[in-house]
């Protein structure tokens, strides 16, 4: 898995530098316009090589008596352009400790997610939309559907000079299981994250990213509402470390395993255009 990810990067990194880069601003002493460098490090549609590292903390997880889970999520956006168009294609690959009955916990990889985004721009609006793909990696049953899974994904961004507005969503479902694993029920998962970003002077930003999901074959659904603080870095190389944290309440929630809260913690780092040909040039046989 790991070698897959770094050849997708090694290919398709090749076409980043034709991909045009968002002014950047180092401004410090007002609010961020809507090119600023904070915009730049929060606007999912930004593009470059980017990887993010998120932790999800849930002190209590629905039907397991107040024992806590825990998720590592790693992600990985490229941008490419494919017949002039700009594309990002979004790499996810969760690692979950679930609590299990009677005692004890379950501990290893969630299913792979992949999805591409094909970018265009209506009026100050950018807009995306593609396919996705889940391969069922799960460690074990409880982590993953055991499913593959296609489906597509949409987002619209709206950057303006107080802050990032959005909102992506994705819908998968599932077509075939695992040879050689018992029949298990269908996988269908309806996805949506709001995106609101306000920005303050020197990097910091307000945040609330809560996914919202809907399982309408397993009944579990969730419904998270987050406020959080962030603070970005302009490196002097022209690389971006953007670290964040922002609690998570559920407004709603049902099913077993839904969570009542969540505690993302997170750090995003965007690669200049530089670093991304460098990391094309590690793969290139010399």
């Amino acid at each position: 898995m790991t070698l897959f990810i770094y050849f997708s990067v090694a290919a398709m990194a090749q076409a980043v530098p034709d991909a045009p880069t968002p002014q950047v601003s180092t401004e410090s002493d007002g609010a961020a316009p809507a090119g600023s460098a904070t915009n730049n490090a929060n606007n999912p549609l930004t593009p470059k090589l980017t990887l993010v590292m998120q932790n999800y903390l849930i002190p209590s997880t629905e039907g397991y008596n107040g024992r806590m889970s825990d998720e590592e999520l790693f992600r990985l956006y490229v941008p490419f352009k494919l017949f002039g168009v700009n594309n990002i294609t979004r790499i996810y690959q969760p690692v979950f400790k679930d609590p299990v009955f009677p005692q004890g916990t379950d501990g290893g990889l969630g299913d792979f997610t992949i999805f591409d985004l094909a970018e265009t721009h209506v009026q100050h609006m950018t807009l995306g939309a593609g396919p996705l793909l889940v391969i069922p990696t799960a460690s074990h049953p409880n982590m993953g559907a055991g499913k593959w899974q296609a489906g597509g994904a949409t987002i619209a961004v709206d950057a303006a000079k107080w802050g990032l507005a959005g909102a992506i969503f994705t819908y998968q479902h599932s077509f075939t299981g695992v040879a050689g694993e018992e029949p298990r029920s269908t996988a269908e998962l309806i996805t949506l994250q709001p995106i609101i970003r306000y920005n303050f002077r020197k990097g910091y930003y307000l945040r609330s990213t809560g996914f919202w999901n809907f399982n309408p074959h397993s009944g579990v659904n969730d419904i998270p509402i987050g406020m959080g603080l962030g603070k970005v870095w302009s490196m002097r190389d022209g690389a971006t470390a953007n670290l964040y944290c922002e609690p998570q309440y559920s407004v709603w929630q049902s099913g077993t395993g839904s969570p009542r809260l969540e505690i993302l913690n997170g750090l995003t780092i965007q690669f200049p255009h530089h670093q991304q040909s460098k990391v094309r040039d590690a793969f290139q046989p010399s």
